[in-house]
């Protein structure tokens, strides 16, 4: 697909991930090498199983984090979409078990503009961004702050917003608002890498096995989304 119309703005983030292998595809998998610092991500497959994603978003939408990112977000006419929401789940170099959420939102009318909070989860630390996409047109003047990205064939414009983090063990009893990293951007990057890796090694290694790139980019853009959420966790 070389063109993808601007009234799927709210899935081009996903479009990688829910095209890319068949949901019968269950396995735990290694994700492919990349280039992060310890700790890093060893391992990471998508939430396909409906009861089982269903159950993420319920939890994620009802997190504190999640709630006092919308209220700050003064986006008006966000309506949550999720039905497009997905969730990536993994375990880093120590052993520990890492988790992140992408629950979409379509903004007023406009086709074009999407909007998104990406919880992540690790060690015990929990923290989410509320973010902003435009795919099919630039900015309006009185949009600000955003900054354009290519995105597999396309360029979306995308404006991260406030981040907040919830650590109890070192005595954060509400959302705390945070100010490393840059979530949403991260994915931007490191999924359709991820994906392009990944496809690339499939058809490497089983060059006969028609799926084997797509699984390939199921499981690289897991392997990208997961590296971004616990770099997100560790300010790193």
């Amino acid at each position: 697909m070389n063109r993808i119309r601007p009234r799927f703005a709210a899935v081009i983030p996903l479009l990688l991930v829910a095209t890319s292998c068949s949901r019968g595809d269950e396995k735990r998998v290694v994700a492919p090498n990349l280039p992060v610092d310890p700790p890093h991500v060893v391992s990471g497959r998508w939430i396909w199983e409906p009861a089982a994603l269903a159950g993420a978003v319920r939890e994620a939408r009802a997190n504190p984090l999640v709630q006092r990112a919308l209220t700050t977000s003064n986006v008006a006419g966000l309506r949550p979409r999720s039905d497009l929401a997905v969730r990536a789940v993994g375990e880093d170099s120590r052993g520990v078990a890492v988790g992140l959420t992408i629950l979409p939102f379509s903004v007023g009318n406009d086709s074009t503009h999407a909007a998104f909070i990406s919880v992540a989860e690790a060690s015990g630390l929990q923290a989410a961004e509320f973010a902003e996409m435009i795919v099919g047109r630039d900015p309006y003047p009185s949009e600000v702050g955003f900054e354009a990205t290519t995105w597999g064939t396309q360029i979306a414009w995308i404006r991260t917003g406030e981040a907040y983090a919830l650590a109890p063990h070192i005595g954060h009893l509400a959302p705390a608002r945070i100010q490393w990293g840059k979530l949403f951007g991260c994915l931007a990057e490191r999924m359709p890498a991820g994906c392009s890796m990944g496809a690339e090694m499939g058809r490497e290694i089983a060059p006969n096995f028609p799926q084997a790139a797509a699984i390939g980019c199921a499981i690289g853009a897991a392997g990208g989304a997961l590296t971004c959420g616990l770099q997100f966790l560790t300010g790193k």
